[in-house]
């Protein structure tokens, strides 16, 4: 059996915000959407996203607003620019309201299906086609995107216990 790498790679990243992208090739999550972003964020109720799970700790919301910035910046980064990043407002949220955290929802998707459709494009290209670069940072963005996915599902156990 024959394997190629950037599809393999490409249903990974997929895998973090979707879950289970081609049958019996699930990495990351159990498979389900519930358990990968796209499903823990739409979820929750809007108290539960934008709630501390410890004082001073990170919100789901602001795990969201990490993985937007994160993406957005991936996108650029993959269409070969290099902009400055400010890593330490990437967790701030723009508006901590309910109709803000369904924009945020909205933003963040809007970003993973840009970098999604940048990936795609290398889809049918053989792996020394690629940038190495390009290569690095999808391997970094993977591995990114699973560690906020666990911290979210934590974060998940934590506030929903206060609201039951």
């Amino acid at each position: 059996m024959h394997i190629e790498t950037m599809p393999v790679l490409i249903d990974q990243f997929r895998e973090t915000f979707e879950g289970e992208v081609t049958p019996g090739m699930c990495w990351i999550t159990d498979g389900t959407l519930q358990s990968a972003v796209f499903g823990v964020i739409e979820a929750l109720t809007p108290e539960q996203a934008l709630a501390a799970p410890l004082p001073g700790a990170r919100s789901i919301a602001g795990h969201t607003a990490h993985l937007h910035f994160a993406l957005a910046l991936t996108a650029r980064r993959l269409r070969g620019e290099d902009p400055p990043a400010d890593w330490s407002k990437s967790f701030d949220l723009a508006d901590a309201s309910p109709r803000g955290w369904e924009a945020l929802k909205r933003d963040l998707r809007s970003a993973y299906d840009g970098v999604l459709a940048i990936l795609q494009e290398s889809r049918g290209k053989q792996i020394r086609e690629i940038p190495p670069i390009n290569l690095v940072g999808l391997a970094a963005t993977i591995a990114h995107n699973a560690y906020h996915l666990g911290a979210m599902r934590q974060i998940v156990q934590v506030v929903r216990g206060r609201s039951t």
